[in-house]
């Protein structure tokens, strides 16, 4: 496991609420020290002064929601609290019972997050044999990702990218 996504939230809140939720608080800081990302939504309250917990415990990477056209979407919670934006709006996924909906919110972006991450993760243990910490996942995505307003949105590419400093080998035969 490298990675938990939590597309739920409850309550509004402009600073970390650990306190408010000691155990969930605990649950998250043992996922951090076992070397797994979590990622929640931020919610869908168009607040731009708050967020939703679990994304205001202070371990999680809590995402906010673009649309299509890289503008946050005006139902996303945003404020200092909010680690990456990922893209929300008008998202085709699977339905239950079988089929396609589509559907807006910060619980569509999480889960993109998290794709994101379990991609950077595989490419870790695939190039150096170990997976990275969570907070240079972190790190990589917010460093390397499109500026968005005052937040980041997720760039997969250049964030795996920045990450290799291999050339590549290049052999000729000539027949």
């Amino acid at each position: 496991i490298t990675t938990i996504t939590m597309s739920i939230g409850a309550g509004l809140f402009t600073d970390y609420c650990d306190s408010s939720f000691p155990s969930l608080a605990g649950a998250i800081n043992n996922a951090i020290a076992n070397n797994i990302n979590v990622v929640a939504s931020a919610g869908n309250d168009g607040s731009e002064t708050s967020i939703s917990s679990p994304g205001c415990i202070e371990n999680t990477t809590a995402v906010g929601a673009t649309d299509k056209s890289d503008n946050i979407a005006s139902y996303s919670n945003r404020n200092n609290l909010v680690d990456l934006m990922a893209p929300g709006s008008n998202i085709v996924s699977s339905k239950l019972g079988g089929g396609n909906t589509t559907m807006s919110g910060t619980s569509m972006s999480a889960p993109h997050v998290a794709g994101a991450v379990a991609l950077m993760q595989q490419y870790g243990l695939e190039k150096d044999g170990d997976y990275y910490l969570p907070n240079t996942v972190e790190s990589a995505y917010k460093d390397n990702g499109i500026q968005v307003e005052n937040w980041i949105r997720i760039d997969v590419d250049d964030s795996t990218g920045s990450f290799d400093d291999e050339k590549p080998n290049l052999y000729l035969y000539h027949p």
